[in-house]
């Protein structure tokens, strides 16, 4: 069973200060392309069809810019607080999340809250303000970890499969993008894992970068990152966790739910507010060194 082969693999360290998380999927990203889920799987599906995607609907606004917090969704709804909290780049206390105030974690960690948040809310399919702030506060191995956290992750980008959802791409059409369709106005779904040579998607979790923070970091799009993926270079991703409670975990490669993002875990790093390549091939998120910016 998928839950008994995550808790038993938790404890496994690897490399670079990491630990292996589920392994029980096939051993190639590729594999199951065929199955997997179609273009657009970041798409949002509605809040009360739990793992479908939206119907198709224009955009509501005429650009980014004039894209607002709420995206296209009424103030206050379970929905528009999910925007806010995907472009949010502070932490509790306010302050801007940085790699100096960012606490470093693993995918040990994710797998963690995964399951403290499985606790909490067995139906996450909408969460109201008050109840996502039950999620700021959980306990992870002796720490205080939560949606809003500013967090570090030495990992490795997931090598790019036969799908164009593979690899890190461009992410669907989404509300908060106020469902805009060009490229440049969608966030790009970045999928991580400890060992990118045998780890499947379904054995990591997502990373996101939002188009909002595009103009000033030229370097984070899908083409480039997957130029770091083929070169296997470790890869530091800075920003607060988030919550995706509005898809299911989706972690058996052999078992693949259509419309789900791969990943063991529905916690991400969103937005990423700062990006890293390890330079000296044994660098570690409980540290500075060795770490180049990459903007």
């Amino acid at each position: 069973m998928r839950k008994t082969s995550i808790v038993a693999v938790l404890g496994i360290v690897v490399a670079c200060g990491g630990q292996k998380p589920p392994a029980s999927a096939p051993s190639h990203p590729e594999d199951n392309d065929g199955q997997e889920e179609e273009e657009g799987e970041d798409q949002e599906p509605a809040p009360s069809h739990h793992g479908t995607k939206r119907k198709s609907q224009p955009p509501c606004a005429a650009d980014l810019a004039s894209c607002g917090d709420d995206g296209c969704e009424q103030p206050n709804t379970p929905h528009a607080v999910f925007n806010h909290l995907k472009r949010r780049t502070t932490n509790a206390n306010g302050d801007a999340i940085t790699l100096a105030n960012a606490e470093p974690v693993t995918l040990y960690d994710f797998a963690a809250l995964q399951k403290a948040a499985d606790k909490l809310f067995p139906n996450h399919k909408s969460l109201t303000k008050k109840q996502r702030e039950d999620l700021t506060s959980l306990s992870i191995g002796g720490r205080t970890l939560g949606e809003g956290t500013g967090v570090r992750l030495a990992t490795f980008i997931a090598p790019s499969g036969q799908s164009k959802s593979s690899g890190a791409h461009e992410g669907g059409i989404e509300s908060v993008n106020c469902r805009l369709t060009a490229e440049h106005d969608r966030d790009v779904h970045i999928p991580v894992v400890n060992d990118p040579g045998s780890d499947t998607e379904c054995q990591g979790v997502v990373v996101e970068t939002i188009p909002q923070m595009r103009a000033q970091h030229p370097h984070w799009t899908s083409a480039e990152l997957k130029k770091i993926a083929k070169a296997k270079t470790l890869v530091m991703f800075v920003g607060p966790l988030f919550y995706d409670n509005e898809h299911l975990v989706n972690d058996d490669c052999a078992h693949l739910q259509n419309g789900q993002p791969k990943r063991m875990s529905l916690w991400e790093i969103h937005p990423v507010v700062e990006v890293y390549v390890c330079e000296t091939g044994s660098c570690k998120a409980s540290s500075a060194a060795g770490w180049r910016r990459v903007d």
